[in-house]
């Protein structure tokens, strides 16, 4: 009985990994303070898409995570992806940069974090395309 209630309240969530492709590049060029700027300028511009469902978190510098909570299924994370690439495709730099996002959907309650973030991490950065910006999720890798 009781684990039948855990499971029938089991709300669907997914870890999205956004990897600045050429960050690296940019505070190489032009010094870490300005990479670093870009990195808050971009943060606080996606900080709008926070709410109890959406969840940002700074994982390194050249990558940043949304934790998804209460998706119907995977068109949801597709659209959120794509208004989020749209927010980013405004900034000016973000067009050198870069954006790829992975995707990766938790479904067991059990997974170890090290695991879920390699997992969102690997389908970020397996975008075999020429594209700047992109979404990939893990299952397609």
């Amino acid at each position: 009985m009781l684990m039948k209630k855990k499971n029938s309240s089991h709300k669907k969530s997914a870890l999205l990994v956004l990897n600045f492709k050429k960050i690296n590049k940019i505070r190489l060029s032009y010094g870490y303070s300005f990479g670093e700027h870009i990195v808050k300028s971009v943060t606080a511009s996606l900080h709008d898409f926070v709410d109890e469902h959406h969840q940002l978190f700074y994982v390194s510098f050249e990558r940043l995570a949304f934790y998804v909570t209460n998706y119907s299924g995977q068109d949801d994370l597709e659209k959120f992806c794509d208004v989020v690439l749209e927010r980013l495709i405004q900034h000016e730099f973000m067009r050198t940069i870069g954006c790829y996002i992975g995707i990766f959907e938790i479904n067991n309650f059990n997974s170890r974090s090290d695991i879920i973030l390699r997992n969102a991490s690997v389908a970020a950065e397996n975008q075999y395309d020429n594209r700047m910006f992109g979404r990939k999720f893990y299952d397609e890798v």
